[in-house]
């Protein structure tokens, strides 16, 4: 598993022109979904193809660039079962409003497709709503300033390696319980609430 944390200044802007998009890494698909403003373009983003969408494309195709852009944050790659996958934690800044998000990505044929896997439902989840500053901490195995997180992390480890799916369990559970030292460590621009 590779974490990369990107730039603080590295913004996506949408494009304008389908003709041109390839997909060859996971940011060209996170041009290629912010820019997508048909159907065609939609579908061309997303490993299961679909007829319908809630999308507005005609906002997205009218919108100005400097309104409608990402910032990305975090992005995660791993292999599982032979195929590749990625998960880009990323803020969607809409005319001064601003949305946290996170993007599951899957290579196939060396082109990167939006997934729903379910295998990595609860991974997506993750990084879409824990604040960056905890996600380096989790991956980085260090302390934080959250005595829940750190007791979380500390109960996580098996031979000195950090179990993902137990951090991932232990914070779902003490979401359900509204606890306010684990909502302290939530994104507060996540889409989420």
């Amino acid at each position: 598993m590779k974490v990369i944390k990107y730039p603080e200044n590295l913004f996506i802007k949408k494009i304008q022109n389908f003709k041109n998009v390839q997909n060859n890494s996971p940011e060209d698909l996170m041009i290629s979904v912010l820019s997508s403003s048909n159907m065609e373009w939609y579908n061309f983003n997303k490993e299961k193809k679909t007829e319908k969408t809630n999308q507005d494309f005609k906002y997205i195709s009218k919108i100005n660039p400097n309104d409608y852009y990402t910032k990305l944050k975090y992005k995660i790659v791993f292999e599982a079962n032979g195929t590749e996958y990625s998960i880009i934690k990323y803020v969607l800044y809409d005319k001064k409003k601003e949305y946290g998000f996170a993007e599951s990505m899957k290579k196939i044929n060396n082109k990167w497709y939006t997934t729903t896997d379910s295998g990595i439902t609860n991974f997506v989840f993750f990084m879409g709503m824990i604040d960056v500053k905890y996600i380096e901490a989790i991956f980085n195995n260090s302390k934080s300033d959250s005595p829940l997180l750190n007791k979380i992390i500390t109960q996580s480890q098996e031979n000195g390696k950090i179990n993902l799916s137990k951090i991932l369990t232990e914070i779902q559970n003490s979401l359900g319980k509204n606890d306010i030292e684990i909502i302290s460590i939530l994104d507060p621009q996540r889409i989420f609430k």
